[in-house]
């Protein structure tokens, strides 16, 4: 190689197969890096784990099909008989077609049989004693990942309509496989055939990336194979798993801890915010959900979900996003702080695997849920926090007319304003003002109860029973005379009742007058609002006081009302002014029909609609009048 390279000449060597491993471009600091690794026993060794291995006979048949661009048929013959150079160069066969799960097969084969690896190793060096193939394991799967992925060897396969291959077999009969051509195509394939009792054949084709198996291969990986239905209707032969066993295991722990490390090193520093400012919690769980997705990801992919070490690094981490959730809402005062927790708690939500974890996130996304569906609308966060805030202060007085009025006068501000922004339409705004009508009617309703229940005269008693105790005894007799002679003061009880009970009332119906203003929802303002009004109304009618009509329509809804109501008002009018004509009284009648038009017109627009309305009686008249005569 040296010579031919220093006199600018290529090198090449039958076995450098360009058909299927592109063309090799050697160079004198190639070949000398080349040298340089070659130079130890142990790394000749592993360098010869992905080189070919000419050992047998049967070899050099193999190598005739595979430099003439023959790999299957090399395949073939190296499949029939089994050998530690058969194994390896199968394995070699298989990894550069791509076929992973073949080619690790045969690799398996030959590095769990301490005798054959032995001899593989000893064809390579002479004097080299292998005393655990350990390392030749590890060096293998470090490499093969390296170039193919941990995830490409980690990956289940998973599919809808699948079946354990020896399931299917129970189901659909003995299984060969046989030769096949495609009726499009006429190209040759194999296939499995599945022959059941009544001759039945069901066939199903090997999935691409599996490769073809002979019977023998199918037979020992049975265990990892499975049959599974397109959404075509055909049947294919997957593997499970490309890798299984302790060769997994090495795997996931070698590739899959490192991405468990950095889950749980990103877990930890979003630890570290506990006990900090609201805000500080919320971009610690965003970050933490941030920084952890793609190592999450990755991990799923190499992992089951019933994986032991999934489970628990996702759920760690699913919990310490939901905390971090947990305790921004606790402590904010954001009037959104609901919406922005939600995103952290289903997103935990989504990553738990275990029951417990699954159960704890479950219920908190559903308080938060309540809360979000209770939540105004964000333009009117402000009003809704002060009227919340009355509405707590109101709740911890005693239910008295007076406090009732304070917070409809506190509240009305904030709720003309929610009604500006909204509309006196919106079903928030309608629902808050109810709530402070409904909270303000009860105060009331109980005031006026408890007056009715008032008794004078038990005031009276209890006053005597006072004097008595603290006087001498010899006045108590007196005392009993005085106050205890309930016909004495029947007259002046009910005078002090009725005083009583009408200064209630009367406070009653200055906390209705701002009622009566308030919109409320159209079921409480009919089945509880009006009702209770009109009992109380009754009371004041007893009190010539009663209270103005409920929600007189402003001027413009009366405008708008008789401007509905003015067609059918002229057309009465038409026919008494026709009638009125009939009887001779025509110029009475002409002139009410003018005045009433001009009422109209001025209701409508001021003095130009009053002139229009004189202007329109006076031809609609003259119209009626030549009609008549017509008539006659």
């Amino acid at each position: 190689m040296k010579a031919f390279l220093k006199v600018g000449k290529p090198v090449s060597f039958p076995l450098d197969l360009p058909s299927y491993l592109g063309l090799i471009n050697r160079t004198d600091a190639s070949v000398a890096d080349a040298e340089a690794k070659l130079t130890l026993p142990k790394d000749q060794i592993l360098y010869a784990q992905f080189w070919f291995v000419k050992m047998t006979p049967l070899d050099d048949v193999a190598f005739k099909h595979l430099v003439n661009g023959d790999i299957h048929g090399a395949i073939e013959i190296w499949r029939k008989k089994e050998c530690p150079s058969s194994l390896q160069n199968l394995f070699l066969c298989f990894l550069i077609n791509g076929y992973l799960f073949l080619a690790l097969y045969y690799a398996e084969k030959l590095y769990t049989n301490i005798e054959y690896a032995r001899e593989f190793v000893g064809y390579v060096v002479n004097d080299y004693s292998l005393e655990s193939t350990d390392f030749l394991i590890e060096n293998l799967l470090d490499n093969i990942c390296d170039d193919f992925g941990a995830k490409e060897l980690l990956i289940v396969n998973k599919a809808d309509r699948s079946w354990p291959l020896v399931s299917f077999a129970r189901e659909h009969g003995k299984m060969k496989v046989a030769p096949f051509v495609n009726r499009e195509t006429g190209d040759k394939f194999k296939s499995c055939a599945f022959v059941d009792d009544k001759e039945n054949i069901t066939l199903v084709a090997f999935w691409s990336k599996l490769g073809e198996l002979t019977p023998k291969e199918i037979a020992n990986n049975k265990e990892y194979l499975d049959v599974i239905q397109l959404s075509s209707g055909t049947y294919k032969l997957v593997y499970r798993e490309t890798v299984h066993g302790n060769w997994r295991k090495y795997i996931i722990d070698k590739c899959a801890s490192k991405y468990i490390a950095d889950i749980q090193n990103c877990i930890e520093l979003a630890r570290k915010s506990k006990g900090n400012q609201p805000k500080e919690r919320l971009l610690a769980g965003e970050q933490l959900r941030k920084h952890t997705t793609d190592s999450l990801t990755e991990l799923s992919s190499m992992l089951t979900h019933t994986d032991l070490q999934y489970q628990m690094i996702a759920d760690k981490l699913g919990l310490e996003i939901l905390q971090c959730g947990i305790d921004y809402y606790n402590d904010s005062e954001d009037p959104d702080a609901a919406i922005k927790a939600m995103s952290l708690q289903k997103y935990a939500l989504s990553i738990v695997v275990g029951q417990a974890a699954k159960d704890r996130c479950k219920e908190n996304v559903d308080i938060l849920q309540k809360i979000i569906d209770n939540l105004p609308p964000f333009e009117v966060f402000t009003e809704d926090k002060a009227i919340k805030e009355e509405l707590h202060k109101y709740c911890q007085l005693p239910d008295l007319i007076s406090h009732a009025v304070t917070l409809l006068e506190n509240t009305q501000p904030y709720l003309v304003s929610i009604k500006d922004k909204l509309g006196a339409d919106n079903e928030y705004y309608l629902k808050i003002s109810t709530l402070v009508v409904n909270n303000a009617l009860n105060n009331v309703i109980a005031e006026i109860n408890e007056a009715q229940k008032y008794d004078p005269a038990e005031e009276r008693r209890q006053r005597n029973k006072k004097l008595m105790e603290k006087s001498d005894p010899l006045f108590h007799p007196l005392y009993s005379s005085l106050y205890n002679d309930e016909f004495l003061y029947e007259s002046e009880d009910r005078k002090t009742k009725y005083e009583y009970v009408k200064r209630v009332v009367l406070k009653a119906k200055k906390a209705l007058l701002i009622m009566d203003v308030l919109d409320m929802e159209k079921s409480f303002e009919q089945e509880r609002y009006l009702p209770n009004r009109k009992t109380i109304n009754d009371f004041l009618l007893q009190l010539n006081d009663p209270l103005p009509t409920y929600k007189p329509l402003p001027l413009k809804e009366k405008i708008m009302k008789q401007v509905e109501d003015a067609p059918a008002s002229v057309k009465r009018g038409i026919k008494g002014i026709y009638n009125e004509f009939k009887d001779d009284k025509g110029c009475l009648s002409a002139g009410a029909f003018i005045i009433i038009c001009m009422i109209v017109g001025a209701t409508i627009n001021g003095g130009d609609g009053a002139s229009a309305g004189f202007v329109f009686a006076l031809i609609f008249l003259g119209f009626i009048i030549k009609i008549m005569d017509l008539g006659k």
